[in-house]
């Protein structure tokens, strides 16, 4: 099982090489890490060149936003499955491991999702390929169970992350997969995130923006199926009502 690692960074010299080191020590090695620089304008390519010759290094002129960037490296990858990780995260040292043992027990996974944590990983897991489980549409459509950095994709699945979208793409992806039965959840918190989701710093730490991308998120709904229209008001108020709540 062949699994490559995709990181989008923008601007990330100061977070980065915590990330990086995460995917260098895993006890399960993964076939090549790919950073993608979405036309950053700090240190960050000096910096992966000389402390991490080894990794493969695309550079984009132009921002496009992490959609792009991860499509960017999904597409360059040459494993059988991209497993995603956000600049300013890290992984716990069996992802890989566990992620392995999974899919090789399930061919017909098409995307796993997981967890995360804002703790210390020092705990260990089994093996927990046994546990993995196909997500709730309804609970996931209400709740975000897919964070950037706990997503890993069949590379030849033939889903990508939708490049309209630079908030809530995660969220976006896993719907789609969802609704056509290849996502699976594993209930292991395999991430741990430098900093809580919506805080300040990073890019989810926006909450206008990323409401704005739930919302369209909701509005598009229709697109999986017509049935989805007349519960697309409700769900835009629903988001709403979460945003002036916050």
């Amino acid at each position: 099982m062949k699994i490559s690692v995709v990181i989008p960074a923008y601007n990330a010299e100061k977070t980065i090489a915590g990330g990086i080191r995460s995917c260098q020590m895993q006890s399960a090695k993964a076939l090549e890490i790919i950073v993608v620089l979405d036309a950053c304008t700090d240190g960050t390519a000096n910096l992966l060149q000389c402390d991490f010759p080894e990794v493969h290094l695309i550079e984009l002129k132009e921002n496009k936003g992490p959609s792009f960037a991860r499509n960017t490296g999904l597409n360059a990858a040459k494993g059988d499955w991209v497993a995603f990780l956000d600049a300013d995260d890290e992984w716990h040292p069996d992802k890989l491991k566990i992620l392995s043992a999974c899919l090789a027990h399930q061919p017909e996974i098409k995307a796993i999702i997981h967890p995360f944590t804002l703790t210390n990983q020092s705990v260990s897991y089994d093996l927990p390929e046994k546990s993995l489980k196909r997500p709730r549409f309804l609970s996931l459509l209400l709740k975000n169970q897919a964070q950037g950095s706990c997503i890993c994709l069949k590379r030849k699945a033939g889903f990508e992350f939708d490049e309209s979208f630079r908030y809530c793409e995660d969220h976006e992806l896993a719907l789609r997969l969802a609704w056509q039965g290849g996502l699976y959840y594993l209930p292991s918190a395999l991430t741990k995130l430098g900093r809580a989701q919506l805080a300040p710093g990073g890019l989810s730490g926006n909450n206008w923006a990323m409401r704005k991308g739930e919302l369209k998120m909701y509005a598009r709904l229709w697109r999986l199926s017509i049935l989805w229209l007349p519960l697309i008001p409700f769900l835009l108020l629903f988001s709403l009502l979460k945003h002036l709540l916050r």
